[in-house]
């Protein structure tokens, strides 16, 4: 949208301009103030209408960006507030050892399987599989 073209001075350097609260029409503004009374703090000076309004913006999260060197008015909208630091502190206990013992590594060998002892039907004596091989049925 455009503002009252009347706002507008052609002699205003907006290569720096400084972004201030705008107390006649809310938001903020980085046009310069009017008139010999108006009284603008250094505290409520900021480089981009962003940071005028991220400080004073509506209830409701919304804040005008007047800007008086375009003439043009902005609508932003403030989405988060700062979150609080943490509360908690970290615990000077150390971390418990574990409770049971590590796995062993792995064996580089090969295991050599045990035999298997099977009885050979019909003969009735017990076999090594290693040496008769097991029947399968």
């Amino acid at each position: 949208c455009i503002v009252d073209p009347s706002l507008l001075r052609p002699d205003y350097d907006c290569d720096g301009p400084v972004w201030r609260p705008d107390e006649d029409r809310g938001g903020c503004t980085n046009a310069p103030p009017w008139g010999d009374d108006v009284d603008v703090g250094r505290l409520h000076e900021f480089d981009s209408a962003g940071a005028c309004c991220d400080e004073f913006h509506d209830p409701d999260g919304r804040c005008v960006a007047w800007d008086g060197c375009t003439g043009e008015a902005t609508e932003l909208v403030v989405t988060t507030e700062p979150t609080d630091a943490p509360t908690d502190l970290p615990t000077t206990k150390p971390t418990q050892t574990p409770t049971k013992t590590p796995t062993p590594a792995p064996s580089v060998s090969p295991t050599v399987a045990p035999p298997k002892f099977f009885i050979v039907h019909g003969e009735g004596y017990c076999a090594n599989d290693e040496i008769t091989p097991m029947p399968h049925y």
